[in-house]
This record gives structure tokens, sequence and C-alpha cells, in this order.
């Protein structure tokens, strides 16, 4: 996969894995009113895998406090094949009031974690609120290639934050044959204070995502997702800060385009 760096803006187009809640065959359950497919609970801290305070779907979902390090950590001994599975997806609820800032999630090997990230550029609005949120944990984002045996949502912090809740919980399957094009068409054009990016939809792309960041080689957090082709956004004030767009569907990575306003 590459990346095209231009000077002033960075503009790129990558695929990432997102799926349908229905199960799939090959698709992997972790949580549904209780844990599934020898998933076991190794969490550490306050949690609750059988809450009824917030439900998404069935009679039951996980409540979990976010607070001096704590965490809720499933574990697989079969474990979780990077090669045949994509994403790790469930959903979130912020409870009454959302906001909480400082949550991690980690994978796993060997009971040592191989990626240990922010989830909240994963959060759509890169913000937790007291309402359920679909969380995509794309493993083509990361340099993962051995399999996996769990992971963890942590606290990354010692203070005290308010009660999370967690359901429908999988590992999508990757689906074979679905590669996405790269050949998208970009063009980025200043339209006074404001930032036309529009593209070409990338063959078999859900819906596209911009991504922006003032460092190239920052986390690029979420600023708005769009199923259309276009998008307009206010001018960022730093003109070197860095914009990315990507097109979601069920499969992996595409290679990174990149074009200068």
């Amino acid at each position: 996969m590459s990346r095209t760096l231009p000077l002033t803006l960075v503009v790129s187009l990558a695929l990432v894995v997102a799926q349908p809640l229905t199960a799939r065959a090959g698709d992997l359950l972790v949580y549904d009113d209780a844990l599934q497919n020898g998933f076991e609970d190794w969490s550490f801290g306050v949690h609750d895998l059988a809450s009824t305070t917030h439900v998404r779907t069935g009679a039951t979902s996980i409540s979990f406090e976010p607070s001096s390090w704590d965490g809720i950590y499933f574990h697989r001994d079969a474990g979780i094949d990077p090669d045949e599975l994509g994403s790790l997806e469930f959903w979130l609820h912020g409870g009454d009031t959302g906001g909480q800032a400082d949550i991690r999630i980690a994978l796993l090997v060997n009971d040592s974690d191989v990626v240990n990230t922010d989830v909240l550029p994963f959060v759509p609005g890169n913000a937790i609120v007291p309402g359920w949120q679909h969380v995509v944990i794309p493993f083509d984002a990361f340099p993962v290639t051995e399999v996996m045996d769990g992971f963890w949502l942590q606290a990354w912090t010692d203070a005290v934050q308010d009660t999370l809740w967690i359901d429908d919980i999988s590992i999508v399957a990757r689906v074979a044959g679905c590669e996405p094009g790269n050949a998208l068409d970009l063009d980025v054009a200043a339209e006074g204070a404001s930032l036309r990016l529009t593209w070409t939809s990338a063959d078999m792309a859900d819906e596209h995502v911009v991504r922006s960041d003032a460092d190239a080689a920052g986390d690029f957090a979420t600023i708005e997702a769009r199923g259309a082709s276009g998008l307009t956004i206010p001018m960022a004030a730093d003109a070197l800060r860095c914009y990315l767009i990507a097109g979601v569907n069920a499969c992996g990575e595409g290679d990174l385009r990149g074009e200068t306003p």
C-alpha cells in the first residue's frame, strides 16, 4: 500500500472494514447477551456482562467503568486470524452524559498488546455520546499479521470516568473478491473560506469518511462521513493541515491517493 503526501494538503482514499450487523458465514460473534465462540472474560476492573440499563439488542449488554486504568478484556484460546477476519465491530453507549475521552483499544498476540491506540478516531464524530454508536476497528489500519488471542478496551487515565455500555460485539470476516478499486479521481478546490472535496466513488464503497490532522503522520480523526461523492468543509487555519478520505466497504485498504488543491 502506498501513500502520497502533498506539501500543503493530503487527500487520500483508503478502504476500511465495515459490515452490516447481521452475522454472515465466517463472522466470529464475541458477545450477544453472553460471550460466544470460546471468548473468555479476562477483564480487570468493575464490569457487568449482564447489564440491563442500556441494551441495544437482546436482553443484556456489557457495562464497564473506565476509570483508574481498568479495562474489559476478552481472550480466545482458538485465536483471531487476521487473514480471515477483517475488523472488530461493536456498539458503544456513553450513558446519560457521554464524554468519556480517555479510552484505548488494544489487540493482543500471546497476551501482549501489538496495537494500543485511542478509540475515539474510530467513534463517529470522535466523541462518545449518550446513545448507541457503531465502532469499527479495521485490522488493516494496523500492522497486524499474526493470529491474535484477544482484545481489550481500557481507561487510559487514573481519573474517574462515567460508565460505558457495549453491545453486539463481533469480528467480521473478510469477503473474497470485493477488493476496492484504486482509480479514484480526486479534486480539491478552495471556495472562499471553504474547501471543496470531490471524488469518484470507489467501486463497492458503501460510504466515504473524511479524516483530518495537522500532522501527516498523525492519527487522522474522523471529521465527517458521507455516502455521496463530495463534501464542503471550512478551510483549515493551518495551511499544512492534512485530510484523508476513506471509502468504506467490507474489504481491506486500497492504495492511498493524494492531491494538492
